[in-house]
């Protein structure tokens, strides 16, 4: 598997492509805004791209949402329900300025929970991780966590927004230590963690 990590948008929102190697079929995660570097990494690899995922619908993750739709309208579009009814609701933080939310909305499949999603011969975990907002997910595959804003390094994510509580989010945490100590977390804003790191250093939520 090979990660690409781009920041987007003004809250420099970490977008990812994830890429299986042998069959380049590849997954965008929180495309917050249109990033130009991503478009040229997967034209130039020729990559495939066969899912877009939203760890959750706040507006710096999902900003580029409408562009990459209409881009790549082949592929499976992800979000938690809870967060595309915010959406639907226009909620401030979840409010990207969609010109078209109801028919943006209507073409978003919604996860089941413990679903896998294959990517070439891998499978991509969905794992429900509420709190930062109701229906925040991460997503594990082969060694490696994209937590969105669940998990930082040496931080967690904001539970004072709408849909926020702490006790889920300590709760998601604490899930998610259940990974192996060698998981590469990558979240969606800031540097690239491991679970052992967050587990021992993580002054929010201690390890289990």
């Amino acid at each position: 598997m090979i990660v690409y990590k781009f920041n987007v948008g003004f809250y420099q929102t970490n977008c990812y492509l994830l890429v299986d190697e042998d069959s380049k079929q590849c997954a965008i995660i929180d495309p917050g805004d249109v990033c130009n570097e991503l478009d040229k990494c997967i034209i130039d690899n020729d990559y495939s791209v066969k899912y877009i995922f939203f760890t959750h619908g706040h507006f710096d993750h999902i900003g580029g949402m409408e562009y990459y739709m209409s881009k790549f309208d082949d592929s499976l579009v992800l979000m938690d329900i809870n967060d595309v009814e915010s959406i639907k609701k226009k909620y401030d933080v979840f409010n990207a300025n969609l010109k078209n939310i109801e028919n943006t909305v209507k073409n978003i499949a919604l996860h089941k929970v413990g679903a896998q999603y294959k990517l070439g011969n891998k499978n991509i975990d969905v794992i429900n991780t509420p709190g930062h907002s109701k229906g925040s997910i991460s997503l594990y595959i082969d060694g490696i966590l994209f937590s969105g804003d669940t998990l930082f390094e040496h931080s967690i994510g904001r539970t004072d927004f709408i849909d926020g509580n702490f006790e889920e989010l300590k709760k998601s945490i604490q899930l998610l230590y259940k990974l192996p100590d060698n998981t590469r977390v990558y979240p969606g804003h800031g540097d690239v963690t491991t679970i052992f790191n967050e587990k021992h250093n993580n002054p929010y939520v201690r390890g289990i």
